[in-house]
């Protein structure tokens, strides 16, 4: 009994006529891509935390399987919006991923990504969660994120090419050095610009891409730094 709990499973003992015939180990499955999310969530930063209402054990072996780095083991369904709200008063920002039985927990966490088929999620499901994947695949959810983390990205980039346009024009234009068809040349180049990189969205595979958390200045240098080795 003792190997089979510690293999992640429930044993069940059989027995008739007053004897132990056998041993029956359940186990929860898990989907095939699922070692590879979290190998890519943990590669973009991320640190992944399992909540289970199996006991600690059960919970370990099967997040070891998955490369989940922590457990918290023994909650029941309706305890996890208690236990992100500790997470929260621990000062961590939380992604919570699961199905509509969890919904209190979904509406609670920072970002609250919802999973399932049409079939089975209704509107109050939906509307707990801010993003809903209509689809099994939990690579989806790196996926999702690289996309976010990218949008955000280009939008402060454009900002930022925006700002600078603007400074130096008001400063050439002040001393004289720039013309008003000049200026407007400029401004239809940097509209062009900002277009461009804007539509890069749409061309970026987010299947493979993995996008680092860029703000905060150790993550800008190393966004320059990958720009640098693209090119």
């Amino acid at each position: 009994l003792a190997a089979a709990a510690l293999s992640g499973g429930s044993p069940i003992v059989v027995s008739w006529k007053g004897k132990d015939r056998g041993v029956i180990n359940l186990a929860d499955s898990f989907k095939d891509d699922a070692p590879a999310a979290i190998d890519k969530l943990e590669d973009m930063e991320l640190e992944t935390f399992m909540i289970s209402r199996d006991t600690y054990p059960v919970a370990r072996h099967t997040a070891n399987s998955l490369g989940i780095s922590t457990v918290l083991a023994g909650i029941a369904p309706n305890r996890k919006e208690a236990t992100v709200r500790g997470l929260h008063a621990q000062g961590t920002r939380v992604a919570m991923v699961g199905d509509r039985d969890i919904m209190g927990a979904l509406r609670v966490a920072d970002v609250g990504i919802l999973m399932g088929s049409a079939d089975h999620i209704d509107s109050s499901a939906a509307a707990a969660a801010d993003v809903v994947l209509l689809r099994g695949d939990v690579l989806a959810i790196p996926e999702t994120i690289n996309l976010v983390r990218h949008v955000r990205n280009t939008a402060d980039w454009n900002i930022w090419l925006s700002w600078a346009y603007n400074v130096v024009c008001i400063i050439l234009a002040v001393v004289g050095l720039l013309n008003p068809l000049l200026a407007t040349l400029l401004m239809l180049m940097s509209s062009a610009l900002i277009e461009r990189r804007s539509a890069r969205i749409l061309k970026r595979n987010y299947a493979r891409a993995i996008m680092r958390n860029t703000h905060s200045w150790q993550g800008w240098t190393e966004r320059l730094r990958e720009m640098r080795e693209i090119r």
